[in-house]
């Protein structure tokens, strides 16, 4: 349902109340009887004002920053399906210069974009990348559309890369697990707080974990700790492989050739 989506993703980024999601949904599911693929956010703000209540009154105001942003174009043609068929081009979505909560409800908007088009044409065989900086600050709730490309991705062919500053604060444990189920993890060096949860994550074992919480304070510039999977040999089944502490190579290392 494109309408609760869309009530949705602003309830997740502005706290909106629960009569606020309800004139939100209304004004989202009437404007899209009446416009359908010609919807757009400004015909949300005049659904919005039609409504007349308190609540749309008082929701149009929160989300005004975000509309007054423009950020999307409706006459301009834009397919997922030509940038997977672009032979390794990358497409970089660039948000700087937005606010932080206008840059979560855009980033959300086009994970939805991404993940109905993936539910329709994906395919294991064609995989879609998707790499998201600051995931902190990302809703990875059981209904988002982070929370289904980590729970449901690999079927749709969607794989998730995600870089997060930290794991505790801004998110729910649940969400946490969600992240914690990616088949590879890399853990550069953590903050003093989250050294000792980490250290569970990589070994369950009571005294595994201790040796681990060693490891982590000592991680030096560019050593990290990868868990998880890797193919085998034959390159048939993928293989659960005991965590390790690497480096990674610097730019000026791999422009010399020593990797």
């Amino acid at each position: 349902d494109i309408a609760r989506r869309i009530a949705e993703t602003f309830k997740s980024v502005y706290s909106l109340g629960d009569q606020q999601f309800s004139n939100l949904y209304t004004a989202a599911r009437n404007g899209l009887e009446k416009f359908g693929d010609k919807m757009d956010f400004s015909i949300l703000a005049q659904e919005l004002e039609e409504l007349g209540t308190k609540e749309a009154k008082t929701t149009l105001s929160k989300i005004q920053v975000f509309l007054d942003t423009k950020a999307f174009d409706n006459n301009s043609e834009f397919s997922w399906e030509k940038l997977i068929k672009s032979d390794g081009d990358v497409f970089i979505v660039q948000l700087t210069g937005y606010t932080r909560d206008v840059q979560t409800l855009l980033t959300t908007l086009i994970l939805w974009d991404i993940w109905n088009y993936a539910r329709r044409f994906g395919s294991e065989d064609n995989p879609f990348v998707v790499v998201l900086d600051e995931a902190q600050n990302l809703d990875h709730s059981e209904t988002s559309p982070s929370g289904y490309i980590l729970t449901e991705g690999r079927k749709f062919g969607v794989s998730g890369w995600y870089a997060t500053q930290f794991l505790k604060g801004q998110m729910d444990i649940d969400e946490i697990g969600r992240l914690q189920q990616a088949a590879q993890k890399i853990y550069f060096a953590p903050p003093e707080t989250e050294i000792k949860d980490i250290a569970r994550i990589i070994d369950s074992d009571t005294k595994e974990a201790k040796i681990w919480e060693e490891k982590l304070k000592f991680l030096g510039k560019g050593e990290c700790v990868i868990s998880g999977q890797m193919k085998q040999p034959n390159g048939e089944r993928l293989i659960r492989y005991s965590p390790k502490i690497i480096k990674v190579s610097s730019l000026e290392e791999r422009k010399n050739g020593n990797l």
